[in-house]
C-alpha cells in the first residue's frame, strides 16, 4: 500500500530555472500565483511556465521570455 502524503508534505519536483526565476522576481512562488490570479498549488504543478502564460509573466516579472522558456523561445 502507497503511503499517503500529510499535511505540509509536498512532493519534491525540479522547477525549470525560468520558472524559478519567476518566482524569485515577484517574492515567491504564492505571489506568483496571486499576480497570475490563480491558485498556487496550480502553480506548484508546473515543471516549466506553461508557453500560454509567458507573455503575462514576462509583462509582470521583466524577464524576457527567451529566458522563461528557452526550449520553446529563441534569440
Amino acid at each position: 500500500m502507497a503511503k499517503s502524503r500529510t499535511r505540509g508534505q509536498e512532493r519534491s519536483r525540479p522547477q525549470s530555472p525560468g520558472l524559478r526565476l519567476a518566482a524569485e522576481a515577484v517574492g515567491g512562488y504564492d505571489k506568483l500565483a496571486d499576480k497570475l490570479r490563480i491558485t498556487s498549488q496550480a502553480v506548484s504543478g508546473w515543471y516549466k511556465i506553461p508557453v500560454n502564460r509567458c507573455g503575462t509573466i514576462e509583462r509582470l516579472t521583466g524577464i524576457p521570455r527567451e529566458k522563461l522558456r528557452p526550449d520553446i523561445f529563441r534569440r
